[in-house]
């Protein structure tokens, strides 16, 4: 069970985590206005005054970064993109294998899955979560652009899908990749919007994802939405106005499970 607000966000807000005896505490990830891109003195207390209102105990991760940087399946594999972390913005002085080593550590697991990401472009330096998200131990799903895209962002997507399909996770599974297909028209003309299907957010039940006013791909999404997580209903909303500021439902909430 789940519950979450969008007040708080996933960049800014604690991660929760539960040890192997069901209690719950949370880690800050020591967020700096995404590299120093904004003002961000408030924002960094929203982690740790979020843990003190609800009264769990608080512990700060040994790198710089946000909840949508990172993506975990629960079972001792996580995913990041290196353009997000291994940047000078959040943690210079820090080499890959040593940022990798204090995520495991935050996150409880045993095994990091990078991927190269796009650097510079977004505010985010590419977080993981818009393109590439766990469904659950083993399956993973990508998001993919349309053929005749060949922006950055499209070839980033067609690298994650390329280097995930061929990877295993902390288990030894080999993962399974379930593609998503993005849309090929939206209504939106701002040149930052994400189009993004798999800024979803999971909660009590539901699937809360986007829908951009294709007819054939909102529906395959949610179809594909569906089937990868049974029992929970699909729901799509037009987030157009959140979507066109550069990020999206995931983006903007945060799981706290209930004590």
């Amino acid at each position: 069970m789940s519950r979450s607000t969008v007040r708080t966000g996933s960049d800014t807000c604690a991660v929760f985590r539960r040890d192997g005896r069901g209690n719950l505490d949370a880690v800050g990830l020591n967020f700096n206005g995404w590299g120093r891109k904004q003002a961000h003195r408030d924002d960094a207390e929203v982690a740790w005054s979020v843990a003190e209102f609800n009264g769990i105990a608080f512990s700060e991760a040994e790198f710089v970064g946000e909840g949508g940087s990172i993506e975990t399946d629960g079972d001792g594999t996580v995913l990041a993109t290196e353009s997000s972390l291994v940047n000078k913005n959040r943690n210079r002085g820090l080499s890959r294998d040593s940022i990798e080593e204090a995520v495991l550590a935050a996150y409880g697991a045993e095994k990091m899955i990078w991927v190269p990401g796009v650097r510079g472009r977004d505010i985010t330096d590419n977080h993981i979560d818009v393109t590439s998200r766990f469904v659950r131990p083993g399956v993973v799903l990508v998001q993919l652009p349309p053929d005749d895209r060949n922006d950055v962002w499209a070839r980033d997507a067609r690298q994650q899908y390329a280097i995930l399909s061929t990877a295993t996770d902390a288990k030894g599974r080999r993962l399974q990749v379930i593609r998503v297909d993005g849309p090929d028209h939206v209504r939106s003309r701002s040149s930052t919007f994400v189009d993004l299907y798999l800024n979803f957010h999971l909660v009590n039940g539901a699937v809360i994802t986007a829908q951009f006013g294709d007819a054939r791909t909102d529906a395959a999404a949610r179809r594909t939405l569906a089937e990868a997580f049974p029992g929970r209903e699909v729901i799509q909303l037009d987030v157009d106005r959140l979507m066109g500021d550069g990020g999206g439902i995931h983006c903007s909430t945060m799981h706290q499970p209930v004590p």
